[in-house]
């Protein structure tokens, strides 16, 4: 996960904030700051631009119009984000996990990891605007 925040710290400059300890000097772990409803939503409605997987914070994200990257492994994205202007949803499943919600499975989870890895490859990712351009 540092390499997700290593890319996204080159990309804006920006703090990196999440909900998930992550060895990184640019990233803080800040669920104590989130306790309840109101303050995850005041957090996700007052980033600069939103990155991460299919959940509530996209849903949030694209509520506030915050520019968004929504990463959709297992669920074909129109399903989720098809109305959200902002929201850019690249469509990374592939026959092992499309249709997944959960798994236990560790070949799963290393393929989830396999196709993180791949994203980050590439040399151009459809980063959202930052909330100010």
């Amino acid at each position: 996960m540092a390499a997700v925040v290593e890319r996204i710290w080159q990309r804006y400059g920006l703090p990196v904030f999440g909900f998930h300890p992550i060895s990184h000097p640019h990233y803080q772990d800040v669920p104590w700051h989130s306790t309840n409803l109101d303050q995850f939503i005041a957090w996700v409605r007052g980033v600069a631009a939103f990155i991460g997987t299919d959940s509530a914070a996209i849903h949030l994200a694209a509520g506030f119009d915050v520019p968004t990257l929504a990463v959709f492994v297992s669920i074909d994205p129109m399903l989720r984000a098809r109305d959200y202007p902002k929201c850019a949803t690249p469509d990374l499943r592939n026959e092992w996990t499309n249709g997944l919600h959960a798994s236990d499975d560790l070949v799963l989870r290393q393929e989830v990891r396999h196709i993180w890895q791949a994203l980050l490859k590439r040399p151009h990712l459809p980063w959202p605007a930052h909330a100010s351009e």
